[in-house]
């Protein structure tokens, strides 16, 4: 059972530690795009700014996605 204790605490330390860096990446490009739009041109695309905001949300929330299914595999162990 102490195994087990010790193999809980390994995974949410873990997943603690990549939510934490999702959420210094997250605000890195909120950064990044205020940056953009308090410096941009008159000749900047609109749509290329959309694009990559969708990107930056697609790959957190693709993320976010790997991240439950860790914590999915942290319930299933304690269930066990």
């Amino acid at each position: 059972m102490e195994n087990k204790g010790e193999e809980i605490k390994d995974l949410l330390t873990h997943i603690l530690n990549q939510l934490d860096r999702l959420e210094q990446k997250i605000e890195k490009q909120n950064e990044d795009v205020r940056i953009f739009l308090a410096g941009k041109d008159s000749s900047y695309e609109p749509s290329s700014l959309l694009i990559a905001q969708q990107k930056a949300t697609r790959t957190s929330v693709e993320l976010l996605r790997e991240e439950i299914e860790e914590l999915h595999q942290i319930i299933k162990v304690i269930l066990k």
